[in-house]
């Protein structure tokens, strides 16, 4: 019997794998400028809920650029946005950009939301720029950043979602449309077009596990926010 249980392992080896590689690629972020220890991993768990196969662009990635010809989304996970600017430099900023502009999708939690205009915040270092108006920290340096906060989503109603020091959207064009916002009326995430493609961030974190908010000591009434971070995910892949 151990021939044929040898063939049934093999062909639903390849089986397996050709339904992998069939499945659209998500890149994500993990070369700098990640939280530590969940932001990346939980954003690329997203992606593979939402039916992408996931790579991770780490210090040892090269060629980032042929990366991008095979890929649907890049995610840029929650973290410090001008470290990640930085890391990437003026090329990958330029890359990413023209990959979205193409076609491409691009997923922004938090910092990623920050990264993603032409300014991270109220600073001048250089942002992708594929996201109009500009970002503003929600809370001062004073206050918890880590924080479950009330959260209008368009089509979800309130929810009890996750926080760490994210931004907001002000002077936004007539292309972004509002997902949701703050309790205290600013504009929490959005849905956008940058060329041909999509741009979809938040400042907040759907993305987060129970476990660190627990490990922070972080309530969350109504539980995980995955649905709405697996949605943000299919929406701006490649159609």
């Amino acid at each position: 019997m151990r021939l044929p249980l040898l063939l049934l392992f093999l062909l639903t080896s390849v089986h397996s794998n050709a339904k992998n590689d069939a499945k659209p690629l998500a890149l994500v972020w993990n070369n700098g400028g990640t939280c530590f220890p969940y932001c990346a991993s939980s954003a690329g768990k997203m992606a593979i809920k939402a039916g992408y196969k996931v790579r991770y662009i780490t210090k040892k990635t090269q060629k980032i650029e042929e990366a991008l010809k095979e890929a649907s989304i890049w995610v840029q996970p929650g973290g410090k946005s001008k470290v990640a600017a930085a890391r990437m430099g003026a090329k990958t900023l330029s890359l990413i950009r023209n990959f979205v502009n193409d076609g491409g999708g691009y997923v922004g939690f938090c910092a990623g939301m920050l990264l993603a205009t032409k300014k991270i915040g109220d600073s001048e270092v250089d942002g992708l720029g594929i996201l109009n108006g500009k970002t503003i920290h929600l809370m001062s340096k004073a206050q918890d950043k880590a924080q479950i906060l009330n959260i209008n989503m368009v089509e979800h109603g309130y929810r009890s979602i996750y926080f760490s020091g994210g931004p907001y959207l002000i002077d936004q064009d007539t292309q972004t449309y509002t997902t949701g916002y703050y309790d205290s009326g600013e504009i929490a995430s959005t849905e956008s077009v940058f060329g041909k493609g999509k741009v979809i961030v938040s400042g907040f974190h759907p993305e987060v596990p129970s476990w660190f908010k627990r490990l922070r000591r972080k309530y969350d009434p109504d539980g995980n926010d995955f649905d709405i971070a697996i949605e943000m995910m299919k929406r701006a892949g490649r159609k």
